[in-house]
Parts: C-alpha cells; sequence; structure tokens
C-alpha cells in the first residue's frame, strides 16, 4: 500500500504544473549566479616555523551562472588565517581572486584549515581546505 501511494504521488508531482515551475527555477544557473573553484584544497606541505612569516596562497572564484554574486562573508577557521578577496560581486562568467595568508609563527605541527565562502549564490557556500605541517 506504501508503494502505491509513493508511486501516486510521484506521479502527480511530475505532472504538476507547481512541480514543474519549482524545478526550472532551481535549475543551475538559471536564477541565480553559480559558485564555482577552480581547486578547492591546498597543501603546504612542510613549512619552517622560523624562517617564514605569512604564506600567502589564491583560490580563482568564478561565476558559472547567469546572475551576478555577491560574496557577503568570508569566514577562516582559525586566527592564524585571514583573507582578502579582490572583487565582491562576480558577474556572469567572471572571476575573482581570494587571496588567504597563512601565520605559521601562531602554529605547531600538522594543521588542517578551513575558509567559508558565504555568498547568494545557489551554491552559499563554499568550503576551502588548506593544509600542511609547520615544523
Amino acid at each position: 500500500m506504501k508503494k502505491l501511494l509513493i508511486l501516486f504521488v510521484l506521479l502527480f508531482c511530475l505532472t504538476s504544473e507547481s512541480c514543474k515551475e519549482n524545478t526550472s527555477v532551481t535549475a543551475h544557473g538559471t536564477e541565480k549566479g553559480y559558485l564555482v573553484v577552480k581547486k578547492d584544497k591546498l597543501s603546504f606541505g612542510q613549512i619552517n616555523r622560523n624562517t617564514n612569516k605569512n604564506i600567502k596562497c589564491s583560490f580563482e572564484l568564478t561565476n558559472k551562472g547567469n546572475k551576478p554574486i555577491t560574496i557577503h562573508k568570508i569566514d577562516v577557521s582559525c586566527g592564524c588565517l585571514s583573507a582578502e578577496i579582490s572583487s565582491n560581486i562576480i558577474l556572469p562568467q567572471e572571476k575573482t581572486m581570494l587571496t588567504i595568508r597563512v601565520n605559521p609563527r601562531k602554529q605547531l605541527g600538522h594543521f588542517n584549515k578551513s575558509v567559508y565562502v558565504n555568498s547568494d549564490a545557489e551554491n552559499p557556500v563554499i568550503i576551502l581546505r588548506i593544509k600542511g605541517e609547520i615544523i
């Protein structure tokens, strides 16, 4: 009986105009921008704590959607990280650079940190990972 009820609901949804409208609005890139990161993980390997001051890396963010994206906030998982973005607004099919600085003097040993990019894109949160070992 449950299978019959599920089948009925599924068939109703597939033929209903309201369900068709909802799926077309949320389709990839139709009503909002879609944020893509070329490479979302970066490994520094071993870093000498005494010889390096701040280590810098960059992530390329691209709007693959049809509407502009506004970056609202960038959160870092640790006080040893800082973030700077070249532009908070990314037009359709355009790119921006996100620069992350790691202060190795505030760490020792293995680290695996996260950077959270919050936006109004269809995929509102992008998580970037940075790892390495400070010796």
